[in-house]
């Protein structure tokens, strides 16, 4: 089942952009052996730890194959993510002096909040809007992107996170949109090429009885010709396109299994 939903997956997106692929966000099932049927099928990692990086590794995936987006991260986290070479995403300008303090990525990609972020799985996960703990304001955008390129830094990408378990096709395209007309300006003002932009995550499916699945085909086709489009537009070069799903991946690849051994009757 987790071939079959990567398979399905990556097809739709490829066949409308090319230069496409995914990155298996594994702190959705972190077991090795699921993780590596992911890595088998072509997937890079999703790292928001630098446990995680260690799991790449032990999977034979290291460098540009891994997307190191962690949260607050220590001087010691730092310093792991620069020795292995990944990807350095990072969610706060603030980050960026403390990583240029101990070195220089190679490549440095900003998580951005696009300004609007949807749920389906409650309020308490809201990854992406004015209530959401991730990524840069849009404000900060030029003046992130800015200081990295001042610093030496000579290779970008970029990054949000859409929201959580969506399962409204016409969601991804809005939202592509509204993160490209953030980041076309900046990039063409500030003489940026994109290698790559990274929608995140967020392809939803269905956890109870009746709830429609995603129409991944139009959520594909919607996405790929909004980027191309936007990428038409602000004049940049194409840059490859990323995705970071976790469940859609595994969620409906399992079952758990349990007993009930007590009901305690309260208020």
């Amino acid at each position: 089942r987790i071939r079959a939903n990567y398979r399905r997956a990556d097809a739709a997106f490829r066949r409308h952009y090319p230069d496409f692929r995914f990155f298996y966000a594994v702190k959705a099932c972190n077991n090795p052996a699921i993780a590596h049927i992911l890595r088998q099928e072509g997937a890079g990692i999703d790292a928001a730890s630098v446990n995680e990086i260690r799991l790449a590794a032990e999977l034979g995936l290291g460098g540009e194959d891994v997307m190191f987006s962690g949260n607050f991260l220590s001087d010691d986290d730092i310093r792991e993510g620069l020795a292995s070479g990944v990807i350095f995403n990072l969610d706060d300008l603030s980050l960026l002096p403390r990583v240029l303090r101990l070195g220089r990525p190679g490549i440095l990609s900003f998580r951005i909040n696009p300004g609007y972020g949807r749920s389906n799985v409650g309020d308490f996960v809201t990854n992406a809007g004015p209530d959401a703990k991730f990524g840069l304001h849009p404000d900060q955008v030029r003046d992130a992107y800015r200081q990295a390129k001042a610093a030496g830094i000579t290779r970008f990408g970029a990054h949000m996170m859409p929201g959580s378990c969506i399962t409204d096709a016409a969601y991804f395209p809005f939202i592509t949109g509204l993160l490209m007309d953030i980041i076309g300006p900046v990039a063409r003002d500030l003489g940026i090429d994109f290698e790559f932009i990274d929608l995140g995550g967020g392809l939803g499916i269905p956890y109870r009885p009746g709830e429609p699945a995603l129409d991944l085909a139009a959520a594909a086709q919607g996405t790929a010709e909004m980027f191309a489009a936007k990428v038409r537009e602000y004049g940049l070069r194409p840059p490859k396109l990323k995705l970071e799903p976790a469940r859609y991946f595994v969620g409906d690849a399992g079952f758990i299994v349990g007993r009930v051994h007590a009901i305690k009757r309260s208020y």
